[in-house]
């Protein structure tokens, strides 16, 4: 009987694994660093998420987190490029450091009920050039940043099925610059914020006792953006709108022991949302443009994670994982504001716990495959990213009550 039921579940995962990888096309400027342990995972830990970050990886999974529990953590991130335009040099981006943090509570409100709350990044990017570089009248700098505030609630239908819903408020800050002139720095610095709402839905089942599948949809944010647009002349109103992607992520884990987790998980990114970035002036810049358009044309893409866990003992816990992520831009209008190509990451990962507290920590490297590109119009050189590449740095502890 328990070998007809592993061959069951065996058959199951398989199954799907296979519907996950038909498909297969999410980089852009999402982000995924929401917890030490996820990232040394590469995400898969949706099927079954065992600590205070499945607010994050799935909301569904919080019914089997009993009383209270806490996690808080941040991700230090150190990216690189270089974009060779030829017979006009190779021009690497300047030198920055990006922590986003994460921070998860779960309660588990009565037999049926858990409620959690969820503060993380979901989408963000920075990229710096010398303000005389040659591509300045495309990008100088370029920063998005958000912050995420997410309540869920959890229902536990069975012991085998188990759903949430939540809401998602999403704080945008925004910071672009360019050159207006080619031939001499004379700065547009465009600056906004906005506050968007989402929203996301959860699934977790469990068809046997060692498999874990989850399935989390999260819905687009729009975010109004409204700030100023400044050059050495004008200070002008400015106002722009973004539609941040809807996504589906589906988690399949699976422990053929007690001391191993193998993981998979993929992500589905509506990134034609992203198809393009108007930006309207008042007054009209320079008396003659009232309107800044840029085309994006951007694609729906998926993102592929596969990680694994081994327990060392009680107290020691080794990750390890690889993700190949899909890029999104479109090369017809790729531009240096994003240094494009599909992303490689490996992670690496250790646990330890002790009492009622656990630590993870875990660093991911991340390689970008090299992508030409132009000449177009708006200040793109024949250009070649290449070097592209980010350090990332994990760190969580969690607290149990």
């Amino acid at each position: 009987m328990r070998i007809k039921q592993t061959m069951k579940c065996l058959l199951v995962l398989i199954g799907l694994l296979s519907l996950g990888t038909m498909t297969a096309q999410a980089a852009g400027f999402a982000m995924y660093e929401t917890s030490a342990r996820g990232n040394a995972m590469g995400g898969a830990i949706v099927g079954l998420t065992d600590d205070a970050s499945a607010v994050y990886n799935n909301p569904a999974n919080m019914v089997g987190l009993p009383g209270v529990q806490t996690m808080l953590g941040a991700t230090v991130i150190m990216p690189t490029s270089k974009q060779d335009l030829g017979a006009s040099g190779a021009y690497r981006l300047d030198d920055q450091v990006f922590v986003p943090p994460h921070a998860y509570v779960t309660w588990k409100l009565d037999d049926n009920w858990w409620f959690g709350f969820g503060e993380y990044t979901r989408f963000g990017l920075g990229t710096q050039f010398d303000p005389n570089w040659p591509g300045r009248c495309n990008n100088i700098s370029a920063k998005i940043e958000t912050i995420s505030l997410n309540p869920n609630l959890a229902y536990k239908i069975s012991d085998q099925l188990s759903v949430a819903a939540g809401l998602e408020i999403m704080y945008m800050d925004i910071k672009l610059q360019k050159s207006l002139s080619p031939l001499v720095f004379f700065p547009l610095t465009l600056e906004g914020s906005s506050w968007g709402v989402g929203g996301d839905f959860a699934l977790s089942w469990k068809p046997c006792q060692n498999v874990g599948v989850g399935l989390v949809y999260r819905l687009p944010v729009r975010q109004q953006i409204v700030g100023t647009a400044d050059t050495p002349s004008q200070h002008l109103n400015a106002e722009g709108t973004i539609v941040l992607p809807a996504s589906w992520t589906l988690g399949v884990n699976y422990k053929p022991t007690d001391r191993l987790n193998l993981g998979f998980a993929t992500t589905y990114t509506e990134w034609s949302s992203y198809n393009q970035l108007d930006i309207n002036f008042n007054p009209a810049l320079n008396g003659v443009l009232p309107l800044s358009h840029t085309e994006k044309n951007w694609h729906d893409v998926f993102r592929f994670g596969f990680g694994a866990e081994y327990k060392l003992s009680e107290s020691w816990a080794v990750q390890g994982s690889y993700v190949y992520d899909m890029d999104p831009i479109s090369y017809a209008h790729a531009d240096y504001m994003l240094p494009p190509g599909n992303r490689h990451i490996i992670g690496l990962g250790l646990g330890y716990t002790v009492d009622t507290w656990t630590i993870n920590g875990g660093y991911s490297l991340l390689l970008m495959d090299p992508v030409s590109f132009g000449p177009a119009a708006g200040g793109i050189y024949a250009t070649k990213s290449k070097e592209s590449l980010a350090g990332m740095l994990g760190l969580s502890v969690g607290k149990k009550f």
